[in-house]
């Protein structure tokens, strides 16, 4: 009999990889444990491809839906979260889209997506500051965007 985190650790690997051997057995009840199990492997793609995607809306712009699309659907495969706050996700993508063959000749990509990422992490800082003129630093916002 499988302890639970064996089990946790099954389902985790099922999600993730896409390997459902080693929590087949538990996979009790209904009909078709497989397909119940391939919805959940469908949602985990799809709600961190979406929280990609959304989490750099001027990249999508700059280079298509598709493309970053597709890039973070890959992503997900070969990074997978490793903090609990899905918003916390993705500081490792826009290096990824800089790197992937398909924007080779977008040397500038890397970067912007980048900024795009540190520019979100700061309007999530400052919703969180009791005063929303001055980030963390002392500067106004308007003073920091235009030094980027």
């Amino acid at each position: 009999m499988l302890t639970l985190a064996e089990i946790q650790a099954g389902i985790r690997d099922a999600l993730v990889d896409g390997n459902g051997v080693a929590v087949a057995p538990v996979l009790l009840g209904g009909s078709r444990p497989a397909q119940r199990l391939a919805i959940h492997q469908r949602h985990y793609v799809a709600s961190l491809t979406r929280a990609l995607v959304e989490r750099f809306p001027a990249t999508v712009w700059l280079v298509g839906s598709e493309l970053v699309t597709h890039i973070a659907t890959v992503f997900i495969r070969e990074h997978p979260p490793s903090r609990p706050c899905v918003a916390e996700y993705g500081d490792g993508f826009p290096q990824y889209l800089g790197a992937h063959a398909s924007t080779a000749s977008l040397p500038y990509l890397a970067q912007f997506a980048q900024l795009k990422w540190h520019l979100g992490r700061l309007a999530l800082a400052t919703e969180e500051s009791t005063n929303v003129q001055y980030v963390h630093m002392g500067w106004a916002l308007d003073e920091l965007i235009g030094f980027y």
